[in-house]
């Protein structure tokens, strides 16, 4: 996510999902639309690129992620629409000199439209195109020695994205209540912006960075579904 001027190398603020998710699943259908409330957990794996004075980097982070979203699919035509919003965990090792690790937290707000190619009673296949709002704060406390002297710093790292992408779910009906679902999500960075700030004692200083279009998070999660 960022360069920096004061031995940071680089810097990212990032979330978003990768790998198993545990899906509870309150769903309800009348004549028009079926409709599904989902409780997750993912663990991402995310790929930003940013710019600072025309140098570009890649930057990775991972963690864990809780997301509630809301489905409705239409029993006429299969039309999916979704809304989802989303609070977790994440750390990067690009932001610290040494490759520390930085951890923080994240926060997320999204929807997606989509079409269910199955909608039956016992299995489920959506397929949606979806947008999705992020924002990733990270803080530590860093020891950082230069020139024979120690200094006690602290930095944060401030992220704003704005993402498109899409969503496969699957899922399975074990009996009239519960079941089995799984999926994948692939999103992109289409714009934003990232500030690093260092402080120590009572002097600080930021620098801003530049989201740069591009960079592949993949999410894959796993749950399992509960119909009432």
């Amino acid at each position: 996510m960022c360069n920096t001027g004061f031995s940071v190398k680089k810097a990212v603020c990032t979330a978003v999902f990768t790998a198993a998710s545990i899906v509870c699943v309150c769903a309800g259908q009348n004549d028009a639309w079926t409709t599904a409330t989902s409780l997750c957990i993912d663990f991402p794996i995310v790929e930003h690129k940013v710019e600072y004075n025309s140098i570009s980097n890649k930057i990775k982070a991972n963690g864990f992620d809780f997301d509630v979203s809301r489905f409705f699919i239409s029993n006429k035509n299969n039309i999916a629409l979704s809304i989802n919003a989303g609070v977790g965990y994440i750390q990067t090792d690009d932001i610290l000199p040494d490759s520390d690790k930085m951890p923080g937290i994240s926060f997320k707000f999204g929807g997606g439209v989509g079409y269910a190619f199955v909608n039956e009673n016992r299995y489920l296949i959506v397929l949606s195109c979806i947008a999705e709002l992020d924002f990733n704060y990270l803080f530590k406390k860093y020891r950082y020695t230069a020139y024979g002297n120690t200094y006690d710093m602290n930095f944060t790292a401030n992220e704003f994205t704005f993402n498109l992408g899409a969503d496969f779910l699957c899922g399975m009906k074990l009996n009239s209540r519960a079941g089995l679902t799984c999926g994948v999500r692939t999103e992109s960075v289409i714009t934003g912006s990232c500030e690093l700030s260092a402080e120590y004692k009572n002097v600080s200083a930021s620098k801003s960075y530049t989201e740069k279009t591009g960079g592949l998070s993949v999410y894959p999660r796993i749950g399992m579904i509960m119909i009432l």
